[in-house]
Protein backbone atom coordinates (compact mmCIF):
# COMPACT_ATOMS: atom_id res chain seq x y z
CA UNK A 1 0.00 0.00 0.00
CA UNK A 2 1.35 3.61 -0.64
CA UNK A 3 2.20 6.01 1.99
CA UNK A 4 0.30 8.74 0.78
CA UNK A 5 -2.32 9.31 -1.18
CA UNK A 6 -2.96 12.83 -2.68
CA UNK A 7 -7.42 12.31 -3.11
CA UNK A 8 -7.32 11.28 0.80
CA UNK A 9 -5.67 14.10 1.52
CA UNK A 10 -7.75 16.83 -0.77
CA UNK A 11 -10.88 15.14 0.85
CA UNK A 12 -9.63 15.76 4.72
CA UNK A 13 -7.01 18.71 4.82
CA UNK A 14 -6.43 17.89 8.76
CA UNK A 15 -5.41 14.62 7.86
CA UNK A 16 -1.93 14.48 8.82
CA UNK A 17 -1.11 11.12 9.78
CA UNK A 18 -2.42 7.75 8.22
CA UNK A 19 -2.07 4.33 7.49
CA UNK A 20 -3.69 2.60 4.29
CA UNK A 21 -4.79 -0.79 5.28
CA UNK A 22 -6.65 -2.08 2.31
CA UNK A 23 -7.33 -2.44 -1.83
CA UNK A 24 -9.89 -0.07 -3.13
CA UNK A 25 -13.21 -2.35 -2.73
CA UNK A 26 -16.97 -1.17 -3.40
CA UNK A 27 -18.55 -4.02 -1.89
CA UNK A 28 -19.10 -2.25 1.67
CA UNK A 29 -19.08 1.11 2.96
CA UNK A 30 -18.12 2.41 6.33
CA UNK A 31 -21.53 1.98 8.05
CA UNK A 32 -21.09 -2.07 7.22
CA UNK A 33 -17.30 -2.05 8.03
CA UNK A 34 -17.43 -0.59 11.22
CA UNK A 35 -20.53 -3.48 12.17
CA UNK A 36 -17.75 -5.85 10.76
CA UNK A 37 -18.77 -6.75 7.69
CA UNK A 38 -17.07 -6.77 4.95
CA UNK A 39 -19.74 -8.53 2.17
CA UNK A 40 -22.72 -5.50 1.80
CA UNK A 41 -23.11 -1.84 1.28
CA UNK A 42 -24.86 -1.23 4.37
CA UNK A 43 -27.23 2.34 4.63
CA UNK A 44 -31.12 2.61 5.31
CA UNK A 45 -32.75 2.18 2.12
CA UNK A 46 -33.15 -0.35 -1.00
CA UNK A 47 -31.32 -1.43 -2.14
CA UNK A 48 -29.08 -1.83 0.51
CA UNK A 49 -28.90 -3.83 3.82
CA UNK A 50 -29.74 -2.65 7.13
CA UNK A 51 -30.66 -4.39 9.96
CA UNK A 52 -33.85 -6.19 10.71
CA UNK A 53 -36.22 -4.39 12.54
CA UNK A 54 -34.64 -0.95 12.72
CA UNK A 55 -36.44 1.86 10.95
CA UNK A 56 -34.80 2.45 7.24
CA UNK A 57 -34.59 6.29 7.57
CA UNK A 58 -31.53 8.69 7.15
CA UNK A 59 -31.47 10.26 10.70
CA UNK A 60 -29.74 9.56 13.56
CA UNK A 61 -31.61 7.90 15.89
CA UNK A 62 -32.05 5.10 13.23
CA UNK A 63 -28.03 4.71 13.10
CA UNK A 64 -28.40 4.28 17.13
CA UNK A 65 -30.89 1.61 16.84
CA UNK A 66 -28.49 -0.05 14.10
CA UNK A 67 -25.74 0.04 16.73
CA UNK A 68 -27.64 -0.55 19.51
CA UNK A 69 -28.41 -4.20 17.88
CA UNK A 70 -25.17 -4.75 17.24
CA UNK A 71 -24.27 -4.43 21.66
CA UNK A 72 -23.22 -0.94 21.62
CA UNK A 73 -23.93 1.36 24.35
CA UNK A 74 -23.66 5.78 24.30
CA UNK A 75 -20.52 6.76 25.96
CA UNK A 76 -21.10 10.04 25.00
CA UNK A 77 -18.16 12.08 23.13
CA UNK A 78 -15.48 9.81 24.82
CA UNK A 79 -13.20 8.42 21.89
CA UNK A 80 -10.67 7.31 24.25
CA UNK A 81 -9.39 3.57 24.15
CA UNK A 82 -10.30 1.91 26.75
CA UNK A 83 -8.82 -1.65 27.02
CA UNK A 84 -11.39 -4.40 26.58
CA UNK A 85 -13.83 -2.28 24.62
CA UNK A 86 -14.40 -1.60 21.10
CA UNK A 87 -15.76 2.01 19.65
CA UNK A 88 -18.06 3.15 16.85
CA UNK A 89 -18.15 6.98 16.00
CA UNK A 90 -21.48 8.20 13.83
CA UNK A 91 -20.88 11.36 12.26
CA UNK A 92 -23.58 13.77 10.63
CA UNK A 93 -23.38 16.93 8.68
CA UNK A 94 -24.48 20.09 9.40
CA UNK A 95 -28.23 19.06 9.07
CA UNK A 96 -27.74 16.48 11.10
CA UNK A 97 -27.91 14.29 8.92
CA UNK A 98 -25.31 10.69 9.27
CA UNK A 99 -22.63 10.49 7.09
CA UNK A 100 -19.82 8.03 8.29
CA UNK A 101 -19.27 6.07 11.04
CA UNK A 102 -15.58 4.73 12.13
CA UNK A 103 -14.71 2.46 14.48
CA UNK A 104 -11.82 2.29 17.48
CA UNK A 105 -10.86 -1.44 17.50
CA UNK A 106 -9.71 -2.91 21.05
CA UNK A 107 -5.21 -2.78 20.20
CA UNK A 108 -4.21 -0.41 22.24
CA UNK A 109 -2.70 2.08 19.53
CA UNK A 110 -6.13 4.16 20.20
CA UNK A 111 -6.12 4.72 16.66
CA UNK A 112 -9.87 4.87 14.27
CA UNK A 113 -10.34 3.02 11.50
CA UNK A 114 -12.67 3.80 8.38
CA UNK A 115 -13.54 2.65 5.21
CA UNK A 116 -13.65 6.11 3.11
CA UNK A 117 -16.46 5.19 0.46
CA UNK A 118 -16.01 3.09 -2.19
CA UNK A 119 -12.39 3.68 -2.17
CA UNK A 120 -9.91 2.23 0.66
CA UNK A 121 -9.88 1.56 4.23
CA UNK A 122 -7.55 3.69 6.61
CA UNK A 123 -5.93 3.94 10.26
CA UNK A 124 -6.00 7.34 11.83
CA UNK A 125 -6.71 10.03 14.44
CA UNK A 126 -10.69 10.94 14.81
CA UNK A 127 -10.20 14.38 14.47
CA UNK A 128 -7.77 14.10 11.18
CA UNK A 129 -11.36 13.05 9.13
CA UNK A 130 -13.33 15.41 11.16
CA UNK A 131 -14.93 18.94 9.71
CA UNK A 132 -16.72 20.43 6.69
CA UNK A 133 -14.40 21.38 4.51
CA UNK A 134 -15.99 20.43 1.14
CA UNK A 135 -18.83 18.41 -0.43
CA UNK A 136 -17.59 14.66 0.65
CA UNK A 137 -16.49 15.94 4.10
CA UNK A 138 -18.25 13.74 6.70
CA UNK A 139 -19.18 16.81 9.22
CA UNK A 140 -18.54 15.84 12.77
CA UNK A 141 -18.61 13.16 15.66
CA UNK A 142 -22.45 13.43 17.01
CA UNK A 143 -22.16 10.30 19.72
CA UNK A 144 -20.07 7.37 20.00
CA UNK A 145 -20.87 4.11 21.36
CA UNK A 146 -18.77 1.24 22.59
CA UNK A 147 -19.21 -2.39 23.59
CA UNK A 148 -16.97 -5.14 25.61
CA UNK A 149 -15.12 -6.73 23.16
CA UNK A 150 -16.43 -10.40 22.39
Amino acid sequence: MPDRDAYIESLFPQLTSYNIKSPIDDNYNCIAFAADDNAKWWWPKDPYYWPPDIPEKENLDSFLACYKSLGYKKCGLNSKFEKGYEKVAIFIDTNGTPTHVAKQDSDDKGLWKSKLGRYVDIEHSLEGISGTYNQYSYGNVAVILKRKVK
